[in-house]
């Protein structure tokens, strides 16, 4: 089985997101913070197949996550989606030069979810380049 890390401070948003992996081939380890996310990721014999960050949490935002995450090269090669209510277009560039592999909207119903979820699972993200 493939595995998630997701961190998002919103239980509602964990519980969707849980909800909509239900039937795929993936395992998925939610916190609360980017903080307990990268104190797993470094303590952790499994590393994650794919990492989703909430960029709106208290303490430390998704992509001051992400930017420490990329800091370690051991875990370069792993994906990391930035996840947000409302994509703000003038920051997607700053975000992919900090190191995100793809940036997800977060839909309202959880079929709408699913099926983004679903194609962002399916991507080969050794030849994926965000436009």
């Amino acid at each position: 089985m493939k595995l998630i890390y997701y961190a998002d401070d919103d239980i509602d948003d964990l519980t969707i997101f849980k909800d909509a992996i239900e039937s795929t081939e993936y395992q998925v380890v939610v916190f609360f913070s980017g903080e307990a996310l990268l104190e797993s990721l470094r303590e952790s014999e499994q590393k994650p197949d794919i990492i989703f960050l909430d960029i709106y949490m208290p303490l430390q935002y998704g992509d001051e996550i992400l930017v420490q995450i990329r800091k370690e090269e051991q875990y370069n090669s792993i994906p990391v989606v930035l996840v947000t209510g409302s994509l703000v277009e003038n920051q997607i560039d700053k975000y992919l030069a900090d190191g995100a592999n793809y940036l997800m909207e977060k839909e309202s119903s959880l079929i709408k979810f699913r099926d983004v979820l679903n194609n962002i699972l399916k991507i080969d993200w050794s030849t994926f380049k965000w436009n």
